[in-house]
């Protein structure tokens, strides 16, 4: 039986409805205060892909894939792209990040 996970995460006005089947894994703080999901598709968000064109080079930007981010209760939209290991991810606000690959986590129980 096929259960289907659904993760709702409010960006701006709008709010994206994640299957489990787009969902590639994820990672939580020890503290709790930032959450990551990485999703199987490509980047699609429109500020995400703006600071994508002006800071990666143009060989990599195919790479990037969304995701999306609960910083302290508050929602980001993301794309992400892994290299030899490690995620790069560019935050909507600009903000950008490191991490392991090795610490996120695939979804339990679908």
């Amino acid at each position: 039986m096929f259960r289907t996970l659904m993760l709702t995460v409010f960006l701006g006005f709008a709010s994206v409805t994640l299957e489990a089947k787009d969902i590639k894994d994820s990672w939580q703080s020890p503290d709790g205060a930032v959450t990551i999901v990485r999703m199987n598709s490509p980047c699609t968000d429109g500020k995400v892909l703006d600071i994508i064109n002006r800071v990666v080079r143009p060989e990599f930007r195919d790479s990037f894939k969304a995701g999306a981010s609960i910083y302290e209760g508050a929602p980001f939209a993301l794309c992400w792209a892994e290299v030899f290991g490690q995620v790069y991810i560019i935050f909507s606000d600009g903000g950008k990040g490191e991490l392991p690959a090795a610490v996120f986590e695939a979804p339990q129980g679908i």
